[in-house]
């Protein structure tokens, strides 16, 4: 039976001639149009499900024969505006990716919506250089799990189902552990802290609008916290999740996360550390050498 044609196996080729034409200098684009943290985690996302092994394991990434996996997905938030310019409301936010049982996709501008009989939801969070933890602009130390797991409730009641009623439910960071982006997050990611934090955001009704946080109060005692209680929020090495988990084109993956970590550096692409020209030419072992 001929092998199944991944996104990576699409991607690797490309991605070459891009690391080959900037190496050169007549790369026309800058690198990180195809080196950049969403293919990575389409590409990633993938392979998962195509190495997964069909149970439901107990990982945010698992992706079972019954789920489904989408990027770049809107997840209604419970702070939605009153009125026009309300500097209390939020829109939407834009989920990097989610996986589980869900419902067909929307239209345009809709909201994920999951199936009457999902048991598996879980987001993923990438990050490669960025702040793991950005706050909103409003509410800064409203960070993203905290903002992702109060969409993730409403998402869960908007589908019509129980705070308690999904067995598996999870919040993925992925990041790279070895730049120590997260070394010191761990504390405000435990359930009592993302509850805190929610908590902390129905407070910011509580001094204008009597009726609204009083509805909100309800759905944070009644709704959230029994389905905080189900949700887990764990922080995922990239690396080591391409190299424990993700067997499937385990070399093309690596090298295309290399080249990911090599061209979105801060502080930009170092000369003598240029990652290998191609996936045949990874060195053996962890394949973090020359980054």
């Amino acid at each position: 039976m001929p092998r199944k044609f991944l996104l990576i196996d699409r991607l690797v080729p490309l991605a070459a001639r891009v690391r080959e034409q900037w190496e050169d200098g007549t790369l026309r684009f800058p690198p990180t149009d195809i080196f950049n943290r969403e293919w990575m985690l389409k590409a990633s996302l993938d392979a998962v499900e195509d190495d997964c092994p069909g149970c439901c394991c107990d990982h945010p990434l698992c992706i079972t024969p019954t789920d489904i996996w989408r990027t770049d997905v809107l997840l209604e938030s419970p702070f939605q505006p009153r009125f026009p310019g309300d500097h209390l409301g939020e829109g939407p936010m834009k989920a990097p990716a989610v996986i589980g049982n869900l419902a067909p996709e929307p239209g345009p501008g809709g909201a994920l919506r999951l199936a009457p009989n999902c048991r598996r939801f879980s987001v993923i969070l990438p990050v490669l250089y960025e702040d793991p933890l950005p706050g909103t602009p409003a509410f800064p130390w409203y960070n993203a799990v905290a903002r992702t797991a109060a969409c993730m409730a409403r998402t869960v009641e908007a589908s019509g189902l129980r705070a308690d009623s999904v067995p598996h439910m999870y919040i993925g960071l992925l990041a790279p552990d070895h730049l120590g982006l997260y070394s010191d997050i761990r504390e405000l990611l435990t359930t009592a802290a993302v509850r805190g934090m929610v908590g902390s955001r129905v407070n910011c009704y509580r001094d204008e609008d009597g009726k609204c946080v009083d509805q909100l109060y309800s759905w944070l005692h009644e709704f959230y916290t029994p389905f905080s209680r189900k949700l887990r929020v764990d922080l995922l090495d990239w690396g080591a999740e391409l190299s424990n988990y993700m067997i499937c084109r385990f070399s093309k993956l690596m090298w295309f996360y290399l080249g990911c970590l090599y061209f979105n550096d801060p502080e930009g692409p170092r000369p003598g550390k240029l990652f290998p020209p191609s996936p045949r030419e990874m060195p053996r072992g962890n394949g973090k050498a020359g980054i």
